[in-house]
């Protein structure tokens, strides 16, 4: 058999086939999809040794008779039979089972997951080997002084009972570092520690270093040549240490803070005109025996644009000059980002108030880099008219129906107007009754009917 060429090839392919595995996905998930092809060729080997020759041109894969699945005890079988796409009755398919058997890892329960194939009445038995992951039998915080058990107990959303998926567990991780930057220690240590206690049950401990407490001495922009470095950090919410940082909240540092400050300094460079501006990760460096550290931001601002002709595509209700009248931003402005939204969402008014409830409206910019304006168009997509539908009130214990009722500017039955709808939210916060207002329109594509919700929250 050793000289049999056919053997050769089969003996490469499946080494091909294993080692192609372990490079995409492990070791472990390997073994066992290369368990499933050497089991799918031995069978189609033998099933060759007994057919005629002229049967051997097409070979079948054979037909999958009985599924099973071993090694469950706390979590039901049906988690498994309803993620896996292999069915009873039809041939193996090698490629789906891969696939689930990621869709099994992918759902954190399971530590290991293996599938078997042997010959069974003319066909094969898959057998899916599960491994569960163990539960949690208790949490603890342990090294923690300067804060308490209790403010770390708030942030951590992984209770007894739970499975140690090391995804969440990690997700807790970052919620209780987070805890620390607000004091002041960014360089706190957390490592959670899985130990065994009992057979499918572990002691999760989270083991804290809490580091010292670092203040922020110096924000450094790099790159900048129009707009200045304290423009820049006025923008920002993190800020430097200074002689009133006790009162103010300066010098602190939070990394979740400082990302949205990355996304601030970003925008406002958009609004100034500066179109293609890029803004890099800030770098860190500690210093004074990790007591102070500096921020480094580099920032790319490019050509500042102005606005050139501004157009009006598939409006059909309104002439130019009319929309035109709407706008804040004119031809020869600085470009500004944050003006074409809110100009948007004046002509999308302006179009609902003719009952078009799902208008939208899209603005196409087109930078020209040689005469440095940006062009715009407005392109409408008008939609349907609705009418107003049922108005539901909801929430209120205390303040009567009628008294919200008459603060809504919508009528049942009339045409749908989005100016009307955001007027009543405003008549509704006026009356000071509420500490919450949602106004909620639903539409009816098939009736063109829009019921709204009112749910207040009273004070």
């Amino acid at each position: 058999m050793s000289g049999c060429p056919l053997a050769r090839l089969v003996s490469v392919l499946i080494e091909h086939i294993y080692y192609t595995f372990v490079t995409g996905m492990g070791i472990r998930r390997a073994n066992c999809v290369y368990k499933v092809f050497l089991s799918v060729f031995l069978i189609l080997g033998i099933c060759a040794w007994t057919l005629p020759p002229s049967a051997l041109a097409a070979p079948q894969a054979p037909i999958v008779n009985d599924i099973k699945i071993t090694g469950m005890a706390r979590i039901d079988e049906s988690v498994v039979l309803e993620r896996i796409s292999q069915r009873q009755g039809e041939p193996i398919d090698t490629e789906g089972i891969t696939r689930d058997i990621h869709t099994l890892f992918e759902t954190g329960y399971f530590e290991d997951v293996q599938v078997d194939v042997e010959p069974l009445e003319g066909g094969v038995l898959l057998t899916y080997i599960i491994e569960e992951k163990p539960t949690i039998r208790r949490v603890e915080i342990f090294g923690n002084k300067v804060v308490e058990d209790e403010y770390i107990e708030d942030v951590i959303t992984i209770s007894p009972g739970a499975v140690a998926d090391m995804s969440l567990i990690q997700d807790n991780v970052r919620n209780i570092i987070q805890v620390y930057e607000k004091k002041r220690r960014p360089l706190v240590q957390v490592v959670p520690v899985l130990r065994k206690i009992t057979s499918g049950h572990v002691l999760l401990t989270y083991q804290i270093n809490e580091g010292i407490k670092v203040k922020i001495d110096d924000i450094i922009f790099i790159g900048n040549e129009e707009v200045s470095e304290r423009r820049l950090q006025k923008t920002m919410k993190t800020r430097e240490w200074w002689i009133l940082a006790g009162i103010t909240g300066a010098g602190k540092y939070r990394q979740d803070v400082l990302e949205q400050d990355m996304v601030l300094l970003s925008e406002y460079l958009h609004n100034q005109g500066y179109l293609k501006s890029e803004v890099s990760e800030p770098e860190i460096v500690y210093k004074k025996n990790n007591k102070w550290m500096d921020i480094t931001i580099h920032v790319t601002e490019g050509e500042q644009y102005t606005l050139g002709k501004v157009e009006f595509n598939g409006n059909t209700l309104f002439t130019d000059e009319e929309l035109r009248e709407e706008m804040e931003l004119l031809p020869g402005d600085i470009l500004s980002k944050k003006v074409i939204a809110q100009d948007v969402e004046k002509l999308t008014d302006k179009i609902t108030t003719t009952g078009r409830a799902l208008a939208t409206v899209f603005p196409d910019i087109r930078p020209n880099d040689e005469t440095l304006e940006a062009d715009l168009t407005f392109r409408f997509r008008e939609g349907d008219v609705y009418e107003v539908g049922r108005i539901e009130i909801m929430g209120n214990l205390k303040t009567r129906d009628k008294v919200i009722r008459r603060e809504i500017r919508l009528n049942e039955a009339e045409r749908y107007d989005g100016k009307k709808l955001k007027r009543s939210f405003q008549m509704l916060a006026n009356l000071n009754y509420f500490d919450d207002i949602d106004l909620s329109p639903s539409p009816d594509p098939e009736t063109k009917v829009m019921r709204l919700g009112v749910r207040v929250s009273e004070k």
